[in-house]
């Protein structure tokens, strides 16, 4: 009985490893195995370690089991590597910027082991302040411990398919780390689809901005430097606000605010609405509940919310991250926009292809996302230093 057991859990295990290593993968299971690989290798490992204990080498589908768990084990080390992998693709990514990129800390045990990113000590979390009129219009902060001097901001935009996220539990271990070197964070809600129909969503964004040049100095930041982020749907909308200052479509009300970013970092975006070079597979719900039109009918309209028809030489510096076995959306979508950008921008534009990551890879707390966390703050840390000038902060660690 235990062999039989132990057969069914390698292969399960088994499958996860496949899944996890194939660029058209089930998402969820393969996000889950590719960015927490070291916790699959010590769970299968305790498990192997308690049916080897138990007598199942002594019988064959034991032993037959005990050489699928090593075929696991095998692409489960290829995804801790790939993971790794992520320090150095960084470092050549921003080879361009003012100054080195330092390797960043060696991970520690707790990092091996935590799932989530934790709230860094001394930084202070204030929840659900509002923005704007809609119940939807609530922000989250997370302020540094000095607030003797003032801070630039990073305004963290979630996703999911323009239709559902939560402002409080995306992009956590990037904001945490922010927060901790200095940099006050600010994390929206926005309103969704279907209730919302796009352009909504980015004029909540604009309006977000907005509250944030007005007001985040009461809480120690610097109105004059934001910076936007945001994945997937999120990184849509950033890319869109960067791209669009002060366009008064996109400010109804508040026309007279500087809604203007000094960076953009948008993972994962989706970038091209109308998919002109057919990269994604059909996503019928962004006609059907988010545009509420078709590309047909309204093609100037699906044209304008696609940031890669809105790239123009006074953009700000960008900084473009995509995993390479995103299949949701294929890094060729960020691959485009960061050529068309590339070719007209006057500021620096950069972009990180992550080996092995899929969608959403910066939710968790994983090896991978270690490196991209420090890169990306080490990438805002220049641009900031590099801004005219900068309002006085704690340099970056």
């Amino acid at each position: 009985m235990l062999s039989v057991l132990f057969f069914l859990g390698s292969i399960i295990g088994l499958l996860f490893t496949v899944n996890g290593l194939r660029r058209r993968a089930l998402w969820l299971p393969a996000l889950v195995t590719s960015e927490l690989a070291v916790h699959h290798l010590v769970w299968q490992g305790a498990l192997t370690g308690l049916f080897i204990w138990g007598g199942v080498l002594d019988q064959l589908l034991g032993r037959i089991a005990l050489g699928l768990t090593f075929l696991s084990w095998a692409g489960l080390i290829v995804m801790v590597y790939r993971g790794e992998r992520a320090k150095p693709v960084m470092r050549r990514a921003l080879e361009g910027l003012g100054r080195g990129v330092a390797p960043g800390p060696a991970p520690t045990l707790g990092d091996l082991v935590r799932v989530k990113a934790r709230l860094p000590n001394g930084v202070e979390p204030v929840t659900d302040l509002s923005y704007g009129p809609e119940p939807a219009h609530v922000l989250d902060l997370h302020l540094p411990e000095d607030r003797s001097v003032s801070h630039p901001v990073l305004l963290q935009i979630h996703g999911g398919g323009w239709r559902r996220g939560y402002k409080e539990r995306e992009a956590r271990p990037l904001v945490f780390s922010m927060a901790k070197n200095g940099w006050v964070c600010v994390s929206i809600g926005y309103r969704l689809s279907p209730a919302a129909t796009f352009p909504d969503h980015l004029i909540d964004v604009k309006r977000a901005i907005a509250w944030v040049r007005d007001n985040v100095h009461q809480w120690g930041g610097d109105p004059s430097f934001i910076a936007v982020t945001g994945g997937s749907a999120g990184g849509h909308l950033a890319a869109l606000a960067a791209l669009t200052p002060n366009d008064p479509v996109y400010q109804p009300g508040f026309e007279q605010v500087d809604t203007s970013v000094q960076a953009c970092v948008p993972l994962y975006g989706i970038h091209d609405l109308l998919d002109r070079n057919r990269i994604r597979y059909p996503w019928p719900f962004i006609e059907s509940i988010v545009m509420k039109t078709s590309p047909v009918e309204d093609p100037e309209g699906w044209d304008l919310a696609s940031p890669i028809a809105r790239v123009h030489p006074a953009a700000p510096p960008f900084f473009v991250l995509h995993g390479s076995h995103d299949f949701l959306v294929p890094p060729a979508e960020s691959r485009q926009f960061v050529a068309a950008l590339s070719g007209v921008s006057e500021s620096p534009v950069h972009y990180a292809e992550l080996p092995g990551a899929t969608h959403g890879f910066d939710v968790m707390h994983s090896l991978r996302s270690r490196h991209v966390v420090h890169g990306v703050g080490k990438y805002l840390g220049a641009v900031h230093q590099n801004a005219p000038n900068p309002g006085a902060h704690p340099a970056e660690k």
